[in-house]
């Protein structure tokens, strides 16, 4: 497939991507501001706490217009068995892992905006931010970066390059430095299990670990409070070791499918 057919292909995944949520959250936020009778104002002075209902709804209704217009089934095969179990793990102990590092190298001092980005999102109910952040919102990143933009780079500068600009691209569109290096690096991950399953629900599965694990760290206190406990630290160098014994299972679980 030319370089050129392909990039047009991601531009208007791109395109439909945006066009999709702002035409959703724009008709959105306008039936808010009706409801709660303050339609005057803004929408982004009066979205405040519906800012997680907005996104779910933009999101669930953008998958199916992506599906529909640039996800190609026959491109891939059939999905090998899944490694269920390694491949939460693996999303678990990347979430624990690049999270460390941010604490560790006290990034999120350097970049103050990714403190302001978490909390905007971080702001309805436990199970609002699991169905948005854990559930929905994976699915349509991995059918977005994966299932279409990896699949074109992949078809025309095969799979190294292509695992390098989705993930960048991946990064760039979370809006924040901080954000940009933490989901290129999880970008390059889900890429790569991607390639090993030729499945979008592998990925995913990792995807949504990950998000679910940071939604239950952060909104959680006994989990925070046994995190920083002794048990903790012990429970926390068990997962960063299996961030590096799970790629090793996955390959070993798929070499025999491939």
């Amino acid at each position: 497939m030319s370089l050129w057919r392909s990039l047009l292909l991601v531009v208007l995944a791109l395109v439909c991507y945006f066009a999709v949520q702002e035409c959703v959250s724009f008709f959105i936020v306008r039936i808010l501001a009706l409801y709660v009778g303050i339609g005057g104002e803004q929408p982004a002075q009066m979205t405040g706490g519906y800012t997680l209902t907005v996104s779910l709804i933009a999101n669930a209704l953008t998958i199916p217009a992506l599906y529909v217009l640039f996800y190609d089934r026959s491109t891939y095969r059939a999905p090998v068995r899944l490694s269920l179990l390694w491949n939460v793990l693996f999303g678990c102990c990347l979430c624990v892992s690049l999270n460390m590092l941010i604490s560790v190298f006290r990034l999120s001092e350097l970049f103050p905006t990714y403190t302001e980005v978490s909390e905007h999102f971080f702001v309805g109910s436990l199970w609002l931010e699991l169905l948005t952040i854990g559930v929905v919102s994976p699915f349509l990143e991995e059918l977005l970066f994966r299932g279409i933009m990896y699949k074109e780079f992949r078809s025309c500068a095969g799979s190294r390059l292509a695992m390098l600009l989705s993930a960048l691209i991946f990064g760039a569109m979370h809006m924040n430095m901080l954000q940009f290096l933490y989901a290129s690096v999880l970008g390059l991950c889900l890429a790569w299990v991607y390639e090993r399953y030729q499945s979008l629900w592998a990925p995913y599965l990792v995807h949504a670990a990950a998000n679910i694990f940071s939604v239950v760290i952060t909104e959680n206190e006994t989990v925070q409070r046994f995190l920083s406990s002794g048990f903790g630290a012990v429970f926390t160098i068990v997962l960063l070791t299996g961030a590096l014994w799970a790629p090793v299972f996955i390959v070993r679980s798929t070499r025999k499918e491939l």
